[in-house]
């Protein structure tokens, strides 16, 4: 009983991790996106 509980627990921090990572990785994108001229930025988005 313990042992799936502790399973489940790890498997959703997991889940958890991987969403921070994801939010992390495009705020990266974003900041340099910020790096290039505005029309840059622009044609990327579109």
């Amino acid at each position: 009983m313990w042992q799936y509980l502790y399973l489940a627990d790890r498997e959703l921090f997991m889940m958890q991790l991987k969403r921070y990572v994801c939010i992390e990785n495009i705020w990266e994108k974003l900041m340099d996106l910020t790096v290039f001229p505005l029309p840059v930025a622009e044609t990327k988005f579109l």
